[in-house]
């Protein structure tokens, strides 16, 4: 929101008629550099149209400060726009101008958040009753630290605790799919809160007390002390990375090494998951569980070498795992 009341200042300097003539000159077509030089203007010609004075109206009023918003001048190109741009001076709040960045919003979004999470904790008890609605990272799980201090190695926050995913940024987790759970998980528990989504990825805040204040809790939580005695938490986790890496090496074998253009990593984790738990639970080491991955494959591409794309694929691949776990 600041690009929009960033140049304001600029024409300063002109009368209000003179703001105004400028206003009507630059829409009625005139070139922007020989308005530029003609008001002497201190502005590049791609950010003209942030100089342009606001025009306050009664039809849009400010939802937090409870007073008029501003229009905001649109492009020349644009003009005129039926989605109209408006801006709060006081509290920087936008309408139509994307996902608001002001003060006001982030604060509403992390009551929400912070909501989610006393919601999840209801059948707990929790002395987590903040007027700030922020969480004390003492009472996040083993599993919550986890996820976090993952997240946190992959994306590093900023001072005021925000983290941008971008479109292209790699997997944080074994699989791109963990990933996304991982990511769904903390944003459920109010962890972690959306504030903001660009062309360049969706951006994030963090809501844990003190966490961008005190760097020996970002450290902590990237890297955790060894565990010793082990608990059901710990075994949930590394349970579950077992399983993703053995659904990523599922995928990728299937497609580099044999050529089943037809695998979903989305479709190996519905049909494999419980299978893969299963067979690491009765002692079978991750390695062991890949090679009969590999071997399954292996067997079900020779007996299909003609038509690879047989009517239940899965299923085969399923069976033939199972054979060579017996």
């Amino acid at each position: 929101m600041y690009k929009y009341l960033k140049y304001r200042n600029r024409i300063n300097h002109l009368s209000k008629q003179e703001q105004w003539k400028l206003l009507c000159e630059y829409y009625r077509g005139e070139n922007v550099q020989s308005l530029i030089q003609k008001y002497q203007i201190d502005v590049s010609p791609s950010n003209f149209y942030l100089t342009l004075r606001l025009v306050e109206t009664s039809t849009k009023i400010c939802p937090y400060c409870k007073i008029n918003m501003h229009r905001i001048p649109s492009t020349k190109t644009s003009y005129p726009s039926l989605v109209k741009k408006y801006i709060c001076k006081t509290c920087k709040h936008a309408i139509n101008c994307g996902e608001c960045k002001c003060h006001n919003c982030f604060d509403k979004k992390q009551k929400i958040a912070f909501a989610k999470r006393l919601q999840q904790n209801s059948h707990q008890e929790s002395n987590n009753k903040l007027d700030d609605g922020l969480i004390n990272i003492n009472e996040l799980s083993f599993k919550e630290k986890i996820y976090l201090g993952a997240l946190l190695r992959a994306h590093p926050i900023t001072k005021q605790c925000i983290f941008t995913i971008s479109r292209n940024t790699k997997p944080f987790a074994p699989s791109h799919l963990y990933s996304q759970k991982i990511l769904s998980f903390l944003i459920d528990r109010g962890i972690i809160f959306q504030t903001a989504v660009s062309l360049i990825g969706v951006q994030f805040a963090i809501n844990i007390q003190n966490i961008c204040k005190n760097n020996q809790i970002i450290y902590t939580l990237m890297y955790p002390k060894k565990v010793i005695n082990n608990n059901s938490d710990i075994l949930e986790v590394a349970r579950e990375i077992q399983v993703y890496e053995a659904i990523e090496y599922f995928s990728l074998i299937a497609m580099n090494k044999f050529s089943l253009d037809f695998i979903r990593q989305k479709e190996v984790e519905e049909h494999f998951y419980e299978l893969f738990v299963l067979i690491l639970e009765n002692g079978y080491a991750t390695a062991q569980l890949f090679y009969f991955i590999y071997s399954s494959l292996r067997n079900y591409t020779a007996e299909n070498s003609c038509s690879q794309t047989s009517l239940n694929p899965y299923a085969k691949i399923y069976n033939n795992i199972l054979n060579f776990r017996t």
